[in-house]
């Protein structure tokens, strides 16, 4: 799977990104009431930053984790969009 999402049923995740690999995107719609809480992401091949955008609010760093062969982020709230840039 290219990207997994857990506790979050209203929200669409899209990955894409480079043929190399040295660089992805994490597209997340949320189709639901805007999210307080927190949800974990997680998308194939393994990077050591992560960087979340919304409309309207700053660039926020993420802290990356290695999962086996993936990175896992944790997602602090989500209006109607955000994408996370994994590099």
């Amino acid at each position: 799977r290219d990207l997994r999402l857990w506790n979050a049923g209203a929200v669409i995740g899209i990955a894409s990104g480079d043929p190399g690999g040295r660089e992805a995107f994490l597209h997340l719609v949320n189709y639901g009431s805007p999210r307080q809480d927190d949800f974990p992401a997680r998308i194939d091949g393994v990077f050591g930053k992560a960087t979340s955008e919304a409309p309207g609010a700053p660039s926020r760093p993420l802290t990356p984790a290695k999962r086996g062969s993936g990175t896992e982020v944790t997602v602090d709230g989500l209006g109607r969009l955000a994408v996370i840039r994994f590099e």
